[in-house]
């Protein structure tokens, strides 16, 4: 490919930020809440979306604002891994099943909780990556889709081993 045709837009494809006038700075931030708002089930990880919608929403710059998503990842990652120290230890102190398959089952939830992780991945940042290709809201759409996740795996966590127990 010559330089000239990288520089060429697609036939009907509109570049980024074209024809978005005084909306540009809001756009991304509109796009991530509706996002949240169509993927977000409700209730417990609602919870979540409006923690973030308090923290985050009033950041002046596109930067302050992905720092903010950035850092409240890492909270709800955080929380993430406490839960599931807490899972480990339910497994381990169960009593109906004997020792070995007490092991296999906490082996077979390490290997799931690693599938989890490499599906959160790929899907938050190559599929959500492509759904925004080229526009500005594609950090924060990532963030989001990140930020969801954690939460939806760790309530599922809490339901599944900590508050049934």
């Amino acid at each position: 490919m010559f330089a000239s045709e990288r520089s060429r837009p697609r036939p009907g494809v509109q570049t980024a930020g074209a024809h978005m006038g005084c909306w540009g700075p809001v756009l991304p931030l509109l796009a991530a809440i509706l996002l949240l708002t169509v993927l977000m089930p409700p209730a417990k990880a609602q919870t979540g979306v409006s923690q973030l919608d308090q923290l985050c929403s009033e950041r002046e710059t596109n930067v302050a604002y992905k720092a903010c998503l950035r850092r409240y990842f890492i909270g709800v990652d955080r929380e993430l891994n406490r839960v599931w120290k807490q899972v480990i230890a339910a497994i381990r102190r169960n009593d109906y099943l004997e020792p070995k398959l007490r092991k296999k089952w906490e082996r077979r939830l390490r290997e799931a909780q690693r599938n989890w992780v490499r599906f959160k991945e790929i899907d938050c940042n190559d599929a959500v990556g492509y759904e925004w290709w080229g526009g500005s809201g594609a950090g924060s759409a990532i963030s989001f889709c990140l930020i969801r996740h954690t939460i939806l795996r760790t309530e599922n966590l809490k339901e599944r081993y900590i508050s049934n127990r």
